[in-house]
């Protein structure tokens, strides 16, 4: 790309300009359009930190903590020392309406629900796997959040690059404008030319337009994305060495931990069955049956012990069984999509090794004939058309030499994310 530019000279107050860019963020850019989303590309800012700050700020961050709070209703109720809450009644009757001969009674009870057999057991067990599947959802979230972040940054680094290479086409095209001026007033070329050369010169300022648009939409996405201005200043990663799916994959740990639940909430639904529990009933009554005569005092105990309810427990076992046949499908579903992912992650790499090799030789192929045809031009054996027509097929050849090499990081930063590995 060095070839490109031989010869040219930043005008003087350029210097502090430059200077200043060494330190100053992205806010000192200036910028075609108006329009201008401030970015700040920090040093000190890791792949890993942006993905902390990502989550944090994500919507369905939210749901982690809810289940947190359902995990813990669980085991709350499988430590209870009953199965339901407890309940108590009194009644109180007398026959003053009627024969108003003194009777009266008073009478109370407590009902205590109690576990049916196993039925704790599952409760504890649904509790457990309910707290394992919202650790493996926050592992969950937290991967596909790296990807869309992983995602964003790459995304930005493109379009940087097309912004970078529009603004050096732009600079060259001004450079050619005045050098073809010069040749214009010494009568070496025809005003034609200039013509053509300041037309070239527009060209390329509204592809630069064009980029920088591109560019402010990516920053855009990634604020919206972040919630922050700020973006490491690398995020290149190693490939891993993983080369196929393996159950400790977030994704896929995530789904096996929702079987588990669905599997222990199924026991669950059958150990409870009706929803009838047995209870034991404590009481007393008090009963008085003539205005003269002593009150009677007793105390009573009951047990009450459901049996059958199988039609009415069956719709809900269905239930249960339908969500967990359902998951086991998705599980499968899921394990075919990540698959499918890796495999289109591992050709995308194959082609951009090639690609990336083919793009670099035709970059120096096409700088070489540039280099060539710039002392034609000078020497008057070119014309202006066919210089311009080479110089836009070697910036072409530059660009795309550049966004291979970006692209091979960027499928390498995907193919971590299709293997599971967070950065």
């Amino acid at each position: 790309m060095r070839s490109l530019f031989i010869g040219f000279r930043a005008p003087f107050l350029w210097a502090p300009v430059l200077c200043l860019g060494l330190f100053m963020p992205v806010f000192a850019e200036q910028t075609v359009v108006p329009h201008f989303d401030a970015l700040l590309w920090d040093s000190g800012m890791h792949l890993n930190d942006t993905v902390r700050i990502t989550l944090e700020r994500y919507p369905q961050t939210a749901v982690v903590g809810a289940k947190q709070q359902q995990t813990e209703a669980l085991r709350r109720r499988s430590d209870s020392l009953l199965a339901k809450a407890p309940n108590f009644y009194a009644i109180y009757g007398n026959d003053s309406p009627f024969d108003d001969t003194g009777y009266h009674y008073f009478e109370t009870q407590l009902q205590l629900p109690l576990w049916k057999w196993g039925q704790r057991a599952a409760g504890h067990s649904l509790a457990e796997e309910a707290d394992k599947e919202t650790k493996a959802y926050a592992e969950a979230l937290q991967l596909q959040v790296a990807g869309l972040v992983r995602d964003a940054l790459w995304d930005l680094r493109l379009k940087e690059n097309l912004h970078d290479l529009a603004e050096q086409a732009l600079k060259l095209s001004d450079r050619l404008v005045e050098t073809v001026e010069r040749r214009v007033d010494a009568g070496d070329l025809p005003r034609a030319d200039l013509v053509l050369a300041k037309s070239d010169r527009v060209e390329k300022k509204s592809a630069l337009a064009r980029a920088e648009a591109e560019l402010m939409h990516a920053r855009r996405r990634y604020i919206t994305l972040t919630q922050s201005n700020r973006a490491p200043a690398t995020f290149e990663e190693r490939q891993s060495t993983q080369a196929k799916i393996v159950d400790r994959h977030p994704l896929l740990a995530a789904a096996n931990a929702v079987i588990a639940r669905l599997q222990a909430n199924l026991h669950w639904v059958r150990r409870t069955g009706s929803g009838q529990q047995p209870s034991i009933y404590f009481g007393s009554r008090h009963e008085k049956n003539f205005a003269n005569e002593p009150t009677i005092d007793s105390l009573n105990v009951a047990v009450t012990i459901p049996f059958g309810g199988d039609a009415v427990a069956a719709p809900k076992i269905a239930k249960a069984n339908l969500a967990l046949t359902e998951a086991l499908a998705e599980r499968q579903s899921l394990l075919r999509r990540l698959e499918q992912g890796l495999h289109e992650a591992e050709h995308e790499l194959e082609v951009d090794q090639v690609e990336r090799s083919l793009a670099e030789e035709r970059k120096s192929l096409s700088e070489e004939y540039l280099r060539m045809s710039r002392i034609g031009f000078q020497a008057g054996e070119i014309q202006l058309i066919d210089l311009l027509r080479i110089q836009s097929r070697t910036q072409a050849a530059i660009r795309n030499a550049q966004e291979r090499s970006i692209r091979l990081q960027r499928d390498i930063a995907r193919y971590n994310q299709a293997v599971g590995e967070l950065p």
